[in-house]
This record gives structure tokens, sequence and C-alpha cells, in this order.
């Protein structure tokens, strides 16, 4: 990876020697990006990214929450363009959310197909965690590809997924590892 990252509001203060109007941290350059714990979106491509942080929403009863926003132009992965990560562009938004007693993530991106093969499709996922008693932790994710314009046998990127997790959580995690449990459910669109 080689990347910049800074925040727009702090250079701006900076250069006019007063505290920092507004925060907008971004990254460009070959970044690695992980979302969903890794499972949705786990790699470094090339592009940027801003994000906006911390806000919050007595309306929606939303203690606190982040948006970020980002386009790839290269070194996009991904088994929809299998043997080729220069053929995709990627443009979508991560949100963070704590509210409801836990942690909400929802994500969407366009996975656009810049060589012309009819590729491109949408990804979404949303997933909810939350720890109980404070020692079971249990996190539900969906994840799904859709959008394709090919003929049903040609799509290479077309399904969901269902994922649930459950972790103990120990009082000493030093001496007492994390116990963690996974069921993952894959059905496929026909």
């Amino acid at each position: 990876t080689l990347f910049f990252e800074g925040d727009v509001g702090a250079i701006l203060g900076g250069r006019e020697g007063t505290y920092s109007p507004f925060d907008l941290p971004f990254s460009v350059g070959l970044m690695p990006l992980v979302y969903q714990n890794g499972i949705w979106m786990e790699d470094a491509m090339i592009g940027a990214a801003c994000a906006i942080p911390s806000r919050h929403s007595s309306a929606l009863d939303w203690s606190n929450y982040e948006v970020s926003l980002f386009a790839l132009t290269d070194q996009v992965t991904t088994d929809a363009f299998k043997g080729d990560n220069n053929a995709a562009e990627v443009f979508g938004s991560a949100w963070f959310i704590e509210a409801y007693g836990g942690y909400i993530e929802a994500d969407h991106a366009f996975i656009h197909d810049d060589v012309g093969g009819h590729r491109s499709y949408h990804n979404a996922s949303i997933s909810f965690t939350r720890r109980y008693l404070s020692r079971l932790s249990n996190s539900v994710r969906f994840i799904t590809n859709f959008g394709q314009a090919l003929p049903n046998d040609q799509r290479t990127a077309d399904g969901y997924l269902f994922l649930l997790e459950n972790s103990l959580i120990s009082a000493n995690p030093n001496l007492i590892g994390i116990i963690k449990s996974t069921f993952l459910a894959k059905l496929e669109i026909t």
C-alpha cells in the first residue's frame, strides 16, 4: 500500500493558523479498506475515500454515526472479474451507526465494469451487533449482490449471504481466549 491520509479541516486550519473549522478525514492512493470485519470488503485498492464523522440524530435515536464515501479506480479484486483486477471501478458508501443498544453497519457499492463486459452489479450489506449480559457478542449480517445484466447462467455476482456470529467474551481475554462460533448460510438466487 502507498497512500496519503489527512483531514481537510485540519489542513485548512493549519494553513490559516487557526483551529480546524470542520472534520473531513480523507485518504488517497493504494489504500486498504476493511468493512464488515473484512467480510464485505477487505482489499487494497487505488482510489479515494473520505468520512463524515461523529454525527448524531435525535429523530432516529442514533447516538453516534459516521458515513464513509469511496471511489476506487484500480486494483479491484472480485470474483465477478476473475483474474482481472483492472476491469472494475467501485463507488460506494459505508455507514457506522451506534443505536438501539447495538452497532449497525450498512454498506452499498456499485461495481462498474469499465471494459464493457456487462458484469456491473450492486453489492449491499447490513449488520447488527450487540452484546448480551456483558459476556456474549452476537452479529447478524446480510450481504447481497444483484443487478448484473447477463443471462442467469453467465452471471458472476448474483446471490446473497446470511451470516450469524457469536463470541463468548471473558472478563480476562489475556488468560482466557475468546470462543467464537459462526453459522454461514449461502443461498443462491436462481
